[in-house]
């Protein structure tokens, strides 16, 4: 069997890689906190790196790739509790398709769904909990979680075969089902049901002593029984199988290795397994006529392990061999560091001089994007998020009684420089203001002033005028009439014509 070796970049410990769908391309995750791209290359074309991928805060555990039929996706997780998509794009460039840290702590396992389910992502973290991401028809994302999955920790996590137990690839239903291991040292199966997931099976807990390390479901390609490898760190690989539903699961050890057995993979066939165990080993096991287990070949040596160039079983046990003489220099070289900040904290200058609180000289826009639509994605800048954006602080508020109160509020200011006291004007700058004001006056308000003025008069005068007349008419028509004859009056029984007023 002939080997390439292929020369990485990264600057720490080699954790986990792995060769995409055509076996062109290599991923490799580091304590680095970095992911990198290479090619693999053969005899006339050497292997060469294509890209470093920045986007995680600590150390990357795993990297997986997507099938090629949604592209070339590649997915990372690490001690930082997030799960990085990456998507490569026009003339190689790689970006963040998706950033998912819903986690509390280390993400410690990744697996992509068989692609007939879609894509869909498990990710396994060390807060005991299972996330399963799957990306909807316009591109965004749906997050599921089983929480308490396992309460000390989720170790790995393994996807099922889609297609059922004895039927050809492509037809009947799908099967959407999950393998994990953790601390706990139990491995559970798990079952999408009715739009959540339900815990199918828990496999019998005496075949592991210690934390089960990885999982593996074996594809089924017609075969009338379930597969799954489990690895531990007491160093034994079960075996565990199951007929038709409705049957239990049944463990067989398929070998004990007397060291922590890291990895576990199977073949494209479901026939091979590949063990990575101990400092280095990476074995290959097939299963006898007789149902017993059989080594075919050992890919390496003990001592002689390059994870650069072994994708299947690289270590994931996050424990490395470390110089104690580089580390205690390291110790002496941060106390002495620590003994130097402490004798400047003592030895501090005058106080950093900030400006006092001014007036803004703009106009503060709330309601220009009332009314409107906007698409805003996950990946979208923060200037183009839903909300009121702060480029002094590049920060995004959600409504605009909190982004008035950020930028009155004492953090804006200090990023503009300037404290939270207001200046105390003197006299002089009293007297400047209203020469300023002054100046600003309109020259035609006096007159405006007293145009007013004089209408305002004008019309109290005609309201009296107005108010004289009425009383007039009123006492003219109150009046007697004096032309009726005082007989005529006396004959029809009046004794005249009065007013009603006393």
């Amino acid at each position: 069997m002939s080997s390439n070796k292929i020369e990485l970049d990264h600057k720490d410990m080699v954790h986990d890689s792995a060769i995409d769908y055509y076996g062109k391309s290599l991923a490799t995750a580091s304590s680095d906190s970095t992911v990198q791209i290479s090619s693999i290359g053969g005899a006339s074309a050497p292997s060469q790196l294509l890209a470093t991928l920045s986007g995680h805060y600590g150390p990357v555990w795993r990297v997986a790739w997507a099938h090629p039929k949604f592209g070339s996706i590649l997915a990372s997780c690490g001690y930082d509790g997030r799960v990085v998509v990456w998507k490569e794009g026009a003339a190689g460039q790689w970006s963040q398709a998706h950033v998912f840290d819903n986690h509390k702590s280390s993400l410690n396992s990744i697996a992509w769904a068989p692609y007939e389910l879609g894509l869909c992502l498990a990710c396994g973290s060390s807060d005991g909990s299972i996330s399963v991401m799957t990306m909807r028809p316009d591109g965004g994302w749906d997050s599921t979680t089983i929480e308490q999955a396992h309460p000390v920790g989720v170790m790995a996590v393994s996807w099922a075969p889609a297609t059922a137990l004895g039927s050809i690839v492509g037809s009947g239903e799908l099967v959407q089902k999950l393998v994990s291991g953790g601390f706990d040292c139990v491995v559970k199966v798990w079952a999408f049901v009715n739009g959540s997931w339900k815990l199918d099976s828990v496999l019998p807990s005496d075949m592991h002593t210690d934390c089960v390390r990885d999982v593996s479901w074996a594809p089924v390609l017609g075969l009338a029984k379930f597969t799954i490898a489990s690895a531990s760190e007491d160093g034994k690989v079960v075996i565990w199988t199951k007929g038709k539903e409705g049957d239990k699961w049944e463990g067989k050890v398929m070998h004990d290795f007397e060291a922590p057995a890291w990895r576990v993979s199977w073949s494209l066939t479901g026939n091979i397994l590949s063990v990575a165990a101990g400092s280095g080993d990476i074995t290959l096991w097939k299963e006898a006529s007789d149902g017993q287990w059989e080594k075919v070949t050992k890919l390496l040596g003990s001592g002689q392990s390059n994870m650069s160039s072994n994708p299947v079983g690289v270590d994931n046990t996050f424990r490395r061999k470390f110089d104690k003489e580089e580390y205690l220099e390291r110790a002496r070289q941060r106390e002495r560091e620590e003994k130097e900040e402490a004798r400047k904290g003592k030895e501090k200058g005058p106080p950093v001089q900030r400006q006092p609180l001014k007036h803004r000289d703009y106009e503060v826009d709330l309601e220009s994007r009332l009314g409107k639509t906007q698409v805003v994605t996950p990946i979208a800048p923060l200037s183009q998020q839903a909300g009121y954006y702060c480029k002094v602080c590049e920060c995004v508020v959600k409504d605009s009684a909190n982004y008035l109160d950020h930028i009155n509020g004492k953090k804006h200011q200090r990023a503009l420089g300037m404290s939270m006291r207001v200046e105390r004007a003197s006299l002089e700058q009293v007297q400047k203001r209203f020469e300023s004001l002054k100046k600003r006056k309109d020259p035609d308000l006096d007159e405006r002033i007293l145009k007013q003025q004089q209408e305002d008069e004008e019309r109290k005068r005609q309201r009296k005028e107005k108010k004289k007349e009425k009383k007039k008419e009123l006492a003219a028509q109150n009046e007697p009439e004096e032309d009726i004859d005082p007989d005529v009056a006396a004959m029809m029984g009046f004794g005249g014509f009065r007013s009603s007023k006393k």
